[in-house]
């Protein structure tokens, strides 16, 4: 009996310090951005300029068996045009992550804030864009910019073959202060998304998303999305996706230069998307190469308006080696007059490649190039060509210990 007693606390001892013990690691990185670019409104530089950016990060995570924490603070100092010695933009982003991981379940609460003053070009995405979205693209320049997102992340795996996934938030994002080129927006938003896979090769989601929004200027906007996705691994190097649903958009419009009378107005509108992923090699050399398509309402967050909008994107990644990648990519997207039709749409079209190395571990040097074509009447910008061109350095040091 006391030998059966003592190994039972040995063993629920270990299972406990198991449990308790930490894993720490940290990350510290330090970036600087040299660019040379198309002059915009505002600019000392006629039709070429430059701007110097240093972006500095720090970051902590700590993580158990069963819960993690991460922090990143990763501000950004820009010289806009530093060759006239003007003022320096600086921008101060945190990002907060809590992670509980149980048997079957995983919860994560994120929050995003940003405060200072954020350089919005027509060459820059937006504060909180996704990967390989068209994004958006305007000549504001500097402005004073805040943002917070906080996000709550439901994931629960149903069965073997079934998941749900569940997501609510908050996002207030803008200037508080120069309203008129980029006004303060709030609002909730939300999805949730139940997949299955039905067979080996196939797996079919069912999405909600809902995202609502108010604007100083007046403006608001709601977004009700529902639609069905199809994802195959056609073959052993291709996969695809289909997307086919239906949004119900409701926007209320205050008066709006180059716009729509004001009222508010509700519609119906299709969302459809194909994409396409291939892995092959060209010359002996593997190339990634992926393409999408994607017909779906769009929120404008200058304006607050919403209308239709078809975007697509082709590009391929080519690694010679473990130390080089190459990129190339081009896209375009335009507002579609469907339902109430709206004159002033806007359009653009880029081609953007780039080339990254890391000699070392610790070192990556990248440059990129993109060009791209531009026409907003919304905002007064017609046929513009911009051009940018980035040469970034990047040093980084992580590590990690254990207690």
């Amino acid at each position: 009996m006391k030998r059966a007693a003592r190994a039972l606390l040995l063993s629920g001892a270990l299972a406990a310090s198991r449990a308790l013990a930490v894993d720490a690691q940290y990350d510290l990185a330090g970036r600087v951005d040299v660019r040379i670019r198309s002059a915009t409104a505002g600019d000392v530089g006629k039709y070429v300029t430059g701007d110097l950016e240093l972006l500095p990060s720090a970051g902590l995570m700590l993580a158990s068996t069963t819960t993690s924490f991460a922090a990143l603070y990763n501000p950004s100092i820009l010289f806009r045009e530093p060759q006239t010695l003007g003022p320096v933009a600086v921008l101060h982003r945190l990002r907060l992550g809590l992670t509980q991981r149980w048997h079957r379940t995983t919860f994560t609460l994120t929050e995003d804030a940003a405060y200072g003053e954020s350089d919005v070009t027509a060459l820059r995405s937006p504060e909180g864009a996704q990967p390989g979205q068209v994004g958006d693209y305007y000549t504001v320049g500097v402005v004073p910019y805040v943002r917070t997102a906080t996000t709550l992340l439901l994931e629960r795996q149903l069965t073997r073959r079934s998941s749900f996934l569940l997501t609510a938030g908050y996002n207030v994002s803008g200037s508080p202060q120069n309203t008129v080129a980029l006004p303060l927006q709030w609002g909730p938003y939300g999805s949730a998304r139940l997949s299955l896979r039905a067979t080996h090769h196939d797996v079919l989601s069912t999405v909600a998303q809902v995202t609502q929004a108010t604007f100083t200027t007046g403006q608001e906007q709601l977004i009700a999305q529902l639609y069905e996705v199809w994802d195959a691994a056609l073959t052993r190097q291709t996969s695809g996706s289909i997307t086919l649903g239906a949004a119900y958009t409701r926007e209320k419009i205050v008066a709006m230069v180059n716009g729509p009378p004001p009222g508010t107005y509700s519609e119906l509108l299709p969302v459809a998307g194909l994409s396409l992923s291939m892995h092959t090699r060209q010359s002996e050399l593997p190339v990634d190469f992926t393409a999408s398509v994607r017909l779906s309402p769009f929120a404008d967050r200058f304006t607050g308006a919403v209308y239709e909008r078809l975007e697509g994107r082709v590009q391929a990644d080519v690694r010679p080696n473990r130390k080089v990648a190459l990129m190339a990519a081009t896209g375009s997207a335009v507002a579609v007059a469907l339902g109430r039709n709206d004159p002033a749409g806007d359009k653009l079209v880029f081609v953007e490649s780039s080339v990254s190395w890391v000699p070392h571990s610790w070192i990556t040097v990248a440059v990129l190039g993109r060009m791209l074509w531009v026409d907003q009447p919304r905002v007064g910008i017609r046929g513009q060509v911009q051009g940018l061109a980035i040469c970034s350095v990047t040093v980084r040091e992580q590590d990690s210990a254990g207690w």
